[in-house]
């Protein structure tokens, strides 16, 4: 069973997505196939950086290996509707609009119990199982009421961002209708366009964007959210000579404001037959489409531990599953906290002068360090680790103490 709080409406809507490489096959081994997300996205062929001002910094290529696309951008509606797609051809039950109020497994030996409620009803649906996935989020009940413990020790971090996102369609075709754009680095404002639709025949697809600010406080007043991002754009000196940023903005019906939020990594995701998944158990920061590649390699991994562990107690293969995933996505958190290609880019534009093209040496850069990003928990280059560490130290971004603890997590001196 599961249970999802929002209603079908607000589940389904949202933004876009990036499903890298190993994400793909993953949702492959869950039972979507790649050909319907070629179909409801569109296959992302290379991923570009810039300086604000319209300068290329580097560019990376995704089209993957030949079987599996490199990239997939896609409405998070629409993949969320394939795996309840899938969920009913499975005889899965979802229930909707249902808060979980609290979780028991130590009144009845092998069994927890669960409370849920709907809003609109008082008395609780009672739910029996014999294990929980808690797979609820950066602000999971699951995580604070049952593995962690006391939420004052467990805070969520803000990283003096806000994420603008926003989804056009019809809106005409940029470059080679299948490359993703970031332009800007970690200091004012970044810009991340892609699209997650096939062109039609006139060029016109579907396009999402995510406007990165540097701001103390997020801007509440929904209302101005539009004016507000279109005078930073002028601001930060926005001028890609292939896709007007202010008119992707400015066509947008809905603007969503969201913190750049993440989590530190806990100690354990199990308790007995508790577990948590996905931004629960791991919240990092959305860079290089880590959260949802994470989200699914843990999918995939529990799905292979009860494969391969059938009559294990539950409990046991949890711990199994837990340390399948535990050290890779810990140290992907990390990673994703640094924003290494960004930093690079920053670089760029505080040293490169604006009459000048950007040095090659930056793109090598950031196509060394990226693989450590888009192939986590796959290659075992532990001197790529260290760089990856090394940078964030360098940079600020994270303290000798934390850089020891993802070392140790690396296994690395």
């Amino acid at each position: 069973i599961i249970l999802e709080q929002r209603a079908d409406g607000k589940l389904l809507g949202g933004a876009g997505i990036n499903c890298q490489g190993k994400a793909i096959e993953a949702l492959n081994s869950l039972g979507v196939s790649t050909s319907i997300m070629k179909a409801a996205g569109r296959v992302i062929k290379k991923q570009s950086y810039y300086t604000p001002d319209g300068r290329h910094v580097a560019s990376l290529d995704k089209t993957g290996d030949g079987t599996t696309p490199g990239q997939i951008g896609i409405h998070r509606g629409t993949l969320i509707q394939l795996l309840l797609d899938v969920a009913k051809s499975r005889d899965i039950e979802v229930l909707m609009k249902h808060h979980v109020s609290s979780i028991d497994q130590t009144s009845s030996p092998g069994k927890i119990t669960i409370k849920s409620t709907i809003r609109s009803n008082a008395i609780p649906t009672i739910v029996e199982g014999s294990l929980v996935i808690g797979a609820d989020g950066l602000n999971s009940l699951v995580r604070r009421h049952y593995i962690s413990g006391n939420r004052n020790k467990d805070p969520q971090h803000y990283h003096g961002v806000t994420h603008y996102r926003g989804v056009v369609e019809n809106f005409p075709s940029f470059l080679d209708g299948s490359t993703m754009v970031l332009a800007g680095g970690v200091k004012g404002v970044k810009a991340v366009v892609y699209p997650i639709g096939n062109p039609c025949e006139k060029g016109l697809q579907t396009i999402n964007w995510v406007l990165a600010v540097e701001e103390d406080e997020i801007n509440e007043d929904a209302s101005t959210h539009c004016a507000h991002i279109v005078k930073l754009v002028r601001a930060n000196g926005f001028n890609l000579d292939f896709l007007d940023v202010e008119s992707l903005i400015t066509k947008c019906t809905d603007i969503q404001a969201w913190p750049m939020v993440d989590l530190d990594p806990l100690d354990t995701w199990t308790d007995a037959n508790i577990a948590l998944a996905g931004d629960a158990a791991h919240g990092m920061l959305p860079v290089g489409s880590g959260g949802a590649m994470a989200a699914l390699l843990d999918a995939l991994a529990l799905k292979e531990a009860f494969e391969k562990n059938a009559t294990a107690p539950h409990s046991e293969v949890l711990r199994i599953y837990e340390g399948m995933r535990y050290k890779d996505a810990s140290m992907h958190q990390g990673k994703c906290r640094q924003q290494p290609a960004e930093n690079i880019v920053q670089e760029a534009m505080d040293n490169v002068p604006v009459t000048s093209e950007v040095p090659p040496e930056y793109e090598q850069r950031i196509q060394e360090i990226m693989k450590k990003i888009h192939n986590a928990g796959l290659e075992k280059t532990t001197a790529g680790e260290n760089d990856v560490i090394a940078l964030g130290v360098s940079k600020g971004i994270i303290t000798e103490e934390q850089a020891a603890a993802l070392r140790g997590l690396a296994k690395l001196g």
